[in-house]
Protein backbone atom coordinates (compact mmCIF):
# COMPACT_ATOMS: atom_id res chain seq x y z
CA UNK A 1 0.00 0.00 0.00
CA UNK A 2 0.81 3.29 -0.86
CA UNK A 3 1.63 5.84 1.78
CA UNK A 4 -0.66 8.93 2.26
CA UNK A 5 0.68 11.90 2.52
CA UNK A 6 -0.88 14.15 5.05
CA UNK A 7 -3.91 16.80 4.25
CA UNK A 8 -6.24 18.69 5.18
CA UNK A 9 -10.26 18.48 3.96
CA UNK A 10 -11.56 20.94 1.99
CA UNK A 11 -14.81 22.94 2.47
CA UNK A 12 -15.99 21.79 -1.32
CA UNK A 13 -15.39 18.63 -3.34
CA UNK A 14 -14.18 19.08 -6.41
CA UNK A 15 -14.41 16.12 -8.83
CA UNK A 16 -11.10 15.68 -9.04
CA UNK A 17 -8.92 16.69 -6.19
CA UNK A 18 -4.96 14.74 -5.85
CA UNK A 19 -1.65 15.23 -6.41
CA UNK A 20 0.78 12.04 -7.01
CA UNK A 21 4.30 11.76 -6.71
CA UNK A 22 5.98 8.85 -8.73
CA UNK A 23 9.08 7.85 -10.52
CA UNK A 24 9.83 7.80 -14.83
CA UNK A 25 12.70 5.56 -16.33
CA UNK A 26 12.75 6.27 -20.33
CA UNK A 27 14.48 3.95 -22.58
CA UNK A 28 15.26 5.62 -25.49
CA UNK A 29 16.59 3.53 -28.79
CA UNK A 30 17.30 6.33 -31.32
CA UNK A 31 20.56 5.29 -32.95
CA UNK A 32 21.89 4.45 -29.88
CA UNK A 33 20.12 3.63 -26.25
CA UNK A 34 19.29 6.19 -23.42
CA UNK A 35 18.08 6.28 -20.52
CA UNK A 36 17.39 8.68 -18.12
CA UNK A 37 15.53 8.88 -14.89
CA UNK A 38 12.61 11.63 -14.16
CA UNK A 39 10.82 12.76 -10.70
CA UNK A 40 7.93 13.82 -10.96
CA UNK A 41 4.94 15.26 -8.86
CA UNK A 42 1.45 15.82 -10.33
CA UNK A 43 -1.21 18.08 -8.94
CA UNK A 44 -4.69 18.11 -10.23
CA UNK A 45 -8.13 20.15 -9.37
CA UNK A 46 -11.14 19.11 -11.81
CA UNK A 47 -9.51 21.16 -15.30
CA UNK A 48 -6.91 22.60 -13.14
CA UNK A 49 -3.57 20.91 -13.23
CA UNK A 50 0.27 21.27 -12.38
CA UNK A 51 3.35 19.21 -13.21
CA UNK A 52 6.94 19.07 -12.12
CA UNK A 53 9.46 17.20 -13.83
CA UNK A 54 13.27 16.56 -12.17
CA UNK A 55 15.53 14.71 -14.93
CA UNK A 56 18.90 13.27 -13.56
CA UNK A 57 21.67 14.88 -15.21
CA UNK A 58 19.68 16.83 -17.67
CA UNK A 59 21.20 20.12 -17.19
CA UNK A 60 18.00 21.58 -15.63
CA UNK A 61 17.39 22.11 -12.44
CA UNK A 62 13.58 21.05 -13.42
CA UNK A 63 10.86 21.95 -15.02
CA UNK A 64 7.01 22.52 -14.29
CA UNK A 65 3.78 23.02 -16.57
CA UNK A 66 0.76 24.08 -15.23
CA UNK A 67 -3.03 24.88 -16.65
CA UNK A 68 -5.77 27.38 -15.43
CA UNK A 69 -8.50 25.33 -17.57
CA UNK A 70 -7.73 27.56 -20.74
CA UNK A 71 -3.76 28.04 -21.14
CA UNK A 72 -0.87 26.12 -20.28
CA UNK A 73 2.32 27.69 -18.76
CA UNK A 74 5.42 26.02 -19.42
CA UNK A 75 8.61 26.72 -16.97
CA UNK A 76 12.21 25.55 -17.47
CA UNK A 77 14.97 26.48 -14.36
CA UNK A 78 18.30 26.71 -14.75
CA UNK A 79 19.01 28.88 -12.16
CA UNK A 80 22.32 26.26 -11.27
CA UNK A 81 23.81 26.77 -14.41
CA UNK A 82 23.30 30.44 -14.86
CA UNK A 83 25.15 30.79 -11.33
CA UNK A 84 28.26 28.66 -12.27
CA UNK A 85 28.55 30.34 -15.88
CA UNK A 86 28.34 33.69 -13.16
CA UNK A 87 31.17 32.32 -10.94
CA UNK A 88 33.19 31.29 -13.92
CA UNK A 89 33.34 34.48 -15.17
CA UNK A 90 31.16 34.55 -18.34
CA UNK A 91 28.43 36.80 -18.56
CA UNK A 92 25.08 35.57 -19.08
CA UNK A 93 21.50 37.00 -19.55
CA UNK A 94 19.09 38.31 -16.60
CA UNK A 95 16.67 35.63 -16.86
CA UNK A 96 17.28 32.28 -15.28
CA UNK A 97 14.67 30.19 -16.81
CA UNK A 98 13.37 29.86 -20.02
CA UNK A 99 9.36 29.82 -20.19
CA UNK A 100 6.34 29.38 -22.80
CA UNK A 101 2.57 29.81 -22.81
CA UNK A 102 0.16 28.19 -25.52
CA UNK A 103 -3.53 28.24 -25.25
CA UNK A 104 -5.67 24.62 -24.48
CA UNK A 105 -4.97 22.29 -21.49
CA UNK A 106 -2.38 20.01 -22.88
CA UNK A 107 1.66 20.32 -22.61
CA UNK A 108 3.26 19.90 -26.19
CA UNK A 109 6.44 17.38 -26.61
CA UNK A 110 8.02 20.27 -27.95
CA UNK A 111 8.61 21.88 -24.26
CA UNK A 112 9.82 18.38 -22.55
CA UNK A 113 9.42 15.15 -23.73
CA UNK A 114 8.40 14.01 -20.31
CA UNK A 115 5.17 16.30 -19.77
CA UNK A 116 2.29 14.67 -21.76
CA UNK A 117 3.16 11.41 -20.74
CA UNK A 118 2.85 12.48 -16.54
CA UNK A 119 -0.68 14.34 -17.98
CA UNK A 120 -1.88 11.51 -19.87
CA UNK A 121 -1.20 8.95 -17.44
CA UNK A 122 -2.50 11.58 -14.29
CA UNK A 123 -4.22 14.66 -15.15
CA UNK A 124 -6.06 13.68 -18.46
CA UNK A 125 -8.98 12.69 -16.82
CA UNK A 126 -11.15 16.16 -17.66
CA UNK A 127 -9.92 16.00 -21.52
CA UNK A 128 -11.23 12.52 -21.98
CA UNK A 129 -14.91 13.41 -20.22
CA UNK A 130 -14.95 15.70 -23.15
CA UNK A 131 -13.42 13.88 -26.09
CA UNK A 132 -15.52 12.87 -29.20
CA UNK A 133 -15.20 11.02 -32.07
CA UNK A 134 -11.80 8.97 -31.08
CA UNK A 135 -9.64 11.86 -31.15
CA UNK A 136 -7.21 12.79 -28.44
CA UNK A 137 -4.44 15.49 -28.80
CA UNK A 138 -1.31 14.28 -30.56
CA UNK A 139 1.43 14.40 -27.50
CA UNK A 140 3.89 14.13 -29.45
CA UNK A 141 4.41 16.29 -31.82
CA UNK A 142 7.58 17.75 -31.67
CA UNK A 143 7.27 21.37 -34.20
CA UNK A 144 7.31 24.47 -32.47
CA UNK A 145 3.86 25.79 -31.73
CA UNK A 146 2.02 26.92 -34.41
CA UNK A 147 -1.95 27.33 -35.49
CA UNK A 148 -1.20 23.12 -36.68
CA UNK A 149 1.09 22.08 -34.06
CA UNK A 150 -1.49 23.43 -31.37
CA UNK A 151 -4.86 21.84 -33.05
CA UNK A 152 -4.07 18.80 -34.13
CA UNK A 153 -5.38 15.47 -32.61
CA UNK A 154 -5.07 11.82 -33.75
CA UNK A 155 -6.96 8.86 -33.82
CA UNK A 156 -7.36 7.27 -30.45
CA UNK A 157 -8.99 3.91 -28.91
CA UNK A 158 -9.00 4.12 -25.07
CA UNK A 159 -10.95 3.09 -22.13
CA UNK A 160 -10.85 4.74 -18.57
CA UNK A 161 -10.77 3.01 -15.10
CA UNK A 162 -13.77 2.58 -13.11
CA UNK A 163 -13.73 4.44 -10.51
CA UNK A 164 -12.43 8.38 -9.71
CA UNK A 165 -10.66 10.05 -11.00
CA UNK A 166 -11.32 8.13 -13.85
CA UNK A 167 -7.93 8.03 -15.46
CA UNK A 168 -6.97 6.24 -19.12
CA UNK A 169 -6.52 2.27 -18.45
CA UNK A 170 -5.45 2.03 -21.92
CA UNK A 171 -4.92 4.40 -24.61
CA UNK A 172 -4.18 3.02 -28.66
CA UNK A 173 -3.19 6.01 -30.85
CA UNK A 174 -3.22 5.27 -34.22
CA UNK A 175 -0.90 7.31 -37.09
CA UNK A 176 -2.49 8.67 -40.53
CA UNK A 177 0.68 7.17 -42.50
CA UNK A 178 0.89 10.33 -43.81
CA UNK A 179 3.44 13.66 -42.60
CA UNK A 180 2.88 17.22 -43.10
CA UNK A 181 5.63 18.97 -44.85
CA UNK A 182 6.10 22.65 -45.08
CA UNK A 183 8.73 24.46 -47.81
CA UNK A 184 9.49 26.24 -44.14
CA UNK A 185 9.46 24.15 -41.16
CA UNK A 186 9.58 27.33 -38.70
CA UNK A 187 7.63 30.26 -40.99
CA UNK A 188 5.19 28.59 -43.27
CA UNK A 189 3.09 26.97 -40.98
CA UNK A 190 1.91 30.34 -39.92
CA UNK A 191 0.73 31.07 -43.56
CA UNK A 192 0.53 28.25 -45.61
CA UNK A 193 -1.59 24.45 -44.63
CA UNK A 194 1.22 21.77 -45.01
CA UNK A 195 1.27 18.95 -48.13
CA UNK A 196 0.89 15.63 -46.75
CA UNK A 197 4.10 12.66 -47.18
CA UNK A 198 2.83 9.15 -47.44
CA UNK A 199 5.14 6.37 -45.19
CA UNK A 200 6.29 3.80 -47.74
CA UNK A 201 4.11 0.95 -47.94
CA UNK A 202 2.65 -0.78 -46.04
CA UNK A 203 2.70 1.87 -43.80
CA UNK A 204 0.91 4.70 -46.13
CA UNK A 205 -2.68 2.83 -44.88
CA UNK A 206 -1.49 4.01 -40.92
CA UNK A 207 0.13 2.31 -37.97
CA UNK A 208 -0.18 1.99 -34.08
CA UNK A 209 1.77 5.42 -33.18
CA UNK A 210 1.72 4.82 -29.52
CA UNK A 211 0.06 2.61 -26.85
CA UNK A 212 -0.45 3.08 -23.04
CA UNK A 213 -1.45 0.49 -20.63
CA UNK A 214 -1.54 0.56 -16.56
CA UNK A 215 0.07 -2.22 -15.74
CA UNK A 216 -0.79 -2.92 -12.16
CA UNK A 217 -3.42 -0.28 -9.71
CA UNK A 218 -3.89 1.16 -6.45
CA UNK A 219 -6.98 2.58 -4.41
CA UNK A 220 -6.40 5.27 -1.81
CA UNK A 221 -9.79 6.29 -0.47
CA UNK A 222 -12.30 6.28 -3.36
CA UNK A 223 -9.48 7.10 -6.50
CA UNK A 224 -8.07 4.93 -8.25
CA UNK A 225 -4.49 4.93 -9.92
CA UNK A 226 -2.14 3.40 -11.69
CA UNK A 227 0.84 1.64 -9.23
CA UNK A 228 2.49 1.15 -12.40
CA UNK A 229 2.14 1.73 -16.53
CA UNK A 230 4.06 1.89 -19.59
CA UNK A 231 3.93 4.38 -22.93
CA UNK A 232 5.31 3.28 -25.76
CA UNK A 233 6.36 5.13 -28.98
CA UNK A 234 6.72 3.20 -31.95
CA UNK A 235 8.27 4.04 -35.35
CA UNK A 236 8.18 1.85 -38.57
CA UNK A 237 10.29 -0.70 -39.35
CA UNK A 238 12.97 0.00 -42.59
CA UNK A 239 11.65 -2.68 -44.79
CA UNK A 240 8.79 -3.79 -42.96
CA UNK A 241 6.52 -5.47 -44.34
CA UNK A 242 3.17 -5.61 -42.21
CA UNK A 243 1.91 -2.81 -41.07
CA UNK A 244 2.70 -4.50 -37.29
CA UNK A 245 6.55 -4.57 -38.54
CA UNK A 246 7.05 -1.23 -35.60
CA UNK A 247 10.34 -0.50 -33.63
CA UNK A 248 10.02 0.80 -30.17
CA UNK A 249 11.83 3.81 -30.26
CA UNK A 250 11.05 5.19 -26.52
CA UNK A 251 9.39 3.40 -23.58
CA UNK A 252 8.83 5.24 -20.04
CA UNK A 253 7.97 3.11 -17.38
CA UNK A 254 6.01 4.71 -14.40
CA UNK A 255 5.83 4.10 -10.92
CA UNK A 256 3.82 5.93 -8.26
CA UNK A 257 5.28 6.54 -5.26
CA UNK A 258 2.78 8.36 -3.00
CA UNK A 259 -0.68 10.11 -2.81
CA UNK A 260 -2.45 13.08 -1.62
CA UNK A 261 -6.24 12.85 -1.50
CA UNK A 262 -6.20 16.46 -2.00
CA UNK A 263 -3.81 18.70 -3.82
CA UNK A 264 -1.91 21.56 -1.77
CA UNK A 265 -1.79 24.05 -5.05
CA UNK A 266 -4.23 27.63 -4.75
CA UNK A 267 -2.26 28.47 -8.79
CA UNK A 268 -1.71 25.84 -10.55
CA UNK A 269 0.67 27.80 -12.58
CA UNK A 270 4.26 27.29 -12.19
CA UNK A 271 5.83 29.57 -9.87
CA UNK A 272 7.96 32.54 -11.77
CA UNK A 273 11.12 33.27 -9.35
CA UNK A 274 13.55 36.00 -10.59
CA UNK A 275 13.32 36.84 -14.10
CA UNK A 276 12.04 34.33 -17.05
CA UNK A 277 12.41 34.84 -20.56
CA UNK A 278 8.68 34.27 -22.20
CA UNK A 279 7.84 32.85 -25.51
CA UNK A 280 3.83 33.78 -25.60
CA UNK A 281 1.75 32.12 -28.12
CA UNK A 282 -1.32 32.89 -26.62
CA UNK A 283 -2.65 35.14 -29.01
CA UNK A 284 -2.07 32.42 -31.95
CA UNK A 285 -5.65 31.15 -32.40
CA UNK A 286 -7.42 34.40 -31.80
CA UNK A 287 -9.56 36.01 -33.85
CA UNK A 288 -6.90 38.91 -34.53
CA UNK A 289 -4.04 35.86 -34.85
CA UNK A 290 -0.67 37.17 -33.67
CA UNK A 291 2.23 35.71 -36.01
CA UNK A 292 4.90 33.64 -34.21
CA UNK A 293 5.27 33.77 -30.32
CA UNK A 294 5.00 37.06 -28.32
CA UNK A 295 8.87 37.26 -26.74
CA UNK A 296 9.58 39.49 -23.42
CA UNK A 297 11.24 39.20 -20.13
CA UNK A 298 8.67 39.12 -17.10
CA UNK A 299 9.81 39.65 -13.52
CA UNK A 300 8.23 37.05 -10.81
CA UNK A 301 5.09 36.81 -12.23
CA UNK A 302 2.97 35.92 -15.49
CA UNK A 303 1.09 38.37 -17.48
CA UNK A 304 -2.53 38.55 -18.13
CA UNK A 305 -3.43 38.71 -21.74
CA UNK A 306 -4.32 42.46 -21.13
CA UNK A 307 -0.98 43.32 -19.92
CA UNK A 308 1.10 41.78 -22.90
CA UNK A 309 -0.61 43.66 -25.17
CA UNK A 310 -0.11 46.81 -23.77
CA UNK A 311 4.06 46.39 -24.14
CA UNK A 312 4.73 48.97 -25.89
CA UNK A 313 6.27 47.29 -28.90
CA UNK A 314 3.61 44.54 -28.66
CA UNK A 315 1.57 46.32 -32.39
CA UNK A 316 5.06 46.43 -34.11
CA UNK A 317 6.62 43.42 -33.20
CA UNK A 318 3.70 41.38 -34.47
CA UNK A 319 3.32 43.60 -38.07
CA UNK A 320 6.86 42.81 -38.27
CA UNK A 321 6.59 39.40 -37.52
CA UNK A 322 3.85 38.83 -39.77
CA UNK A 323 5.67 40.61 -42.71
CA UNK A 324 8.97 38.24 -42.33
CA UNK A 325 6.74 34.87 -41.91
CA UNK A 326 4.67 35.77 -44.74
CA UNK A 327 7.36 36.86 -46.89
CA UNK A 328 9.98 33.77 -46.27
CA UNK A 329 7.08 31.08 -46.27
CA UNK A 330 6.20 32.63 -49.64
CA UNK A 331 9.73 32.30 -51.26
CA UNK A 332 10.34 29.00 -49.89
CA UNK A 333 7.19 27.53 -51.27
CA UNK A 334 8.40 29.15 -54.80
CA UNK A 335 11.57 27.93 -54.60
CA UNK A 336 9.46 24.09 -54.56
CA UNK A 337 11.91 22.25 -52.23
CA UNK A 338 10.56 21.72 -49.42
CA UNK A 339 12.51 20.03 -46.18
CA UNK A 340 13.01 16.41 -44.80
CA UNK A 341 9.98 14.61 -44.38
CA UNK A 342 9.33 14.24 -40.95
CA UNK A 343 9.19 10.90 -41.09
CA UNK A 344 13.40 11.17 -40.86
CA UNK A 345 13.37 14.33 -39.11
CA UNK A 346 11.02 13.08 -36.22
CA UNK A 347 13.07 10.50 -34.99
CA UNK A 348 16.55 13.03 -34.86
CA UNK A 349 14.59 15.47 -33.30
CA UNK A 350 13.15 13.15 -30.35
CA UNK A 351 16.90 12.55 -29.87
CA UNK A 352 17.76 15.86 -29.76
CA UNK A 353 15.18 16.88 -27.18
CA UNK A 354 15.93 13.90 -25.15
CA UNK A 355 20.31 14.38 -24.75
CA UNK A 356 20.59 17.86 -25.31
CA UNK A 357 20.96 20.30 -21.41
CA UNK A 358 17.89 22.64 -21.52
CA UNK A 359 20.98 25.19 -20.80
CA UNK A 360 21.25 25.45 -24.25
CA UNK A 361 17.65 27.75 -24.80
CA UNK A 362 19.03 29.74 -21.95
CA UNK A 363 21.89 30.49 -23.90
CA UNK A 364 20.49 30.79 -27.50
CA UNK A 365 18.44 34.01 -25.68
CA UNK A 366 21.77 35.63 -24.73
CA UNK A 367 21.81 37.60 -27.89
CA UNK A 368 18.50 39.21 -27.41
CA UNK A 369 18.27 39.94 -23.89
CA UNK A 370 18.56 43.71 -24.47
CA UNK A 371 15.87 44.05 -26.98
CA UNK A 372 13.51 42.03 -24.53
CA UNK A 373 14.71 43.91 -21.71
CA UNK A 374 12.45 47.10 -24.29
CA UNK A 375 9.53 44.57 -23.05
CA UNK A 376 10.09 43.70 -19.81
CA UNK A 377 7.47 44.13 -17.17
Amino acid sequence: MLPILADLPLLSAPRYDYEVQGVDDLEANLGRVIRQRTHFTVSVKDCEWFIRSETEGSGADYVEAGCDCSDTFVLTSVASSVQKQKDSGLQVGENVSTSFVIPGVVPLYYFDHNLPIFWLAFASGPSLDVATNHRLPFLEFIGTPNPYTLTQSMTAIFERTDEPPFLARTVTYYHSGKEPVWAHRQYSPWIHPPTFQSHDKPFDAGFINSTYEIRAFTNVGSYTFPLNSEFRRYFPQKGGKRTNDLLVLIRHSLVLTNVRTHSRRDDFRPQVVGTTAVEDYRFALTKERVVGPVTYMSHGRWLTDDQVMGLSNFVAVAAYRKRIYSTTAHAALAKSTPNRPLTVWVSGGMLVIIIVPWIFFLISRKQTVKQQQKQSI
